[in-house]
């Protein structure tokens, strides 16, 4: 455990600091401690270093911006913490897919693109069942929003991401280049 934990503060440390933050002011330590004590429960409780890392990465980010928001990070880190590797896996495939331009555009709104399983499971070789678990489970932790609109050619469940969706994606592709 006490290695486990030393390993983990290596993290934390090393993102903040990257993030170029020497000594935090006032409010910025008022802040960190309870996003500190979040990172720190989900290394003690076995969270994997890819997640720490975003976590730590998404930690060091929200201190140094001159607005900070504490609700949206608190909210996010929650988030995060609900996901498995596997789950992270499927919403970088997500993200791929969005970046890429082939999500499907929906007409009655405007700039809304929207994904299903079917075509995560076709693009990246996965099956329809796994696809559309990993995305539930996505959808329950509050990353994705499902679109209930009822049309006559919809054959299954179409998916809106979110900007949590693409926060942790864009923290996530930062620390793999």
């Amino acid at each position: 455990m006490r290695k486990r934990m030393e390993v983990s503060s290596e993290i934390l440390i090393t993102h903040i600091k990257q993030g170029n933050i020497e000594l935090l002011n006032d409010d910025q330590f008022e802040a960190f401690i309870p996003h500190a004590y979040r990172f720190f429960e989900a290394a003690r409780q076995g969270a994997s270093n890819k997640k720490l890392n975003i976590l730590a990465a998404f930690i060091a980010k929200n201190i140094n911006e001159s607005v900070f928001d504490d609700n949206v990070a608190s909210r996010i880190m929650k988030k995060i913490d609900y996901l498995s590797d596997n789950d992270l896996l499927i919403m970088s495939k997500i993200y791929r897919l969005y970046l890429s331009g082939q999500f499907f555009g929906d007409p009655m709104r405007e700039n809304l693109n929207f994904f299903s399983a079917k075509l995560v499971a076709e693009k990246y070789g996965v099956s329809w069942l796994s696809a559309s678990e990993h995305i539930v489970t996505l959808m329950a932790a509050g990353f994705l929003i499902p679109d209930g609109a009822a049309r006559f050619d919809k054959d299954e469940e179409y998916y809106y991401i979110n900007s949590d969706f693409v926060a942790v994606c864009e923290i996530a592709i930062a620390l793999n280049k």
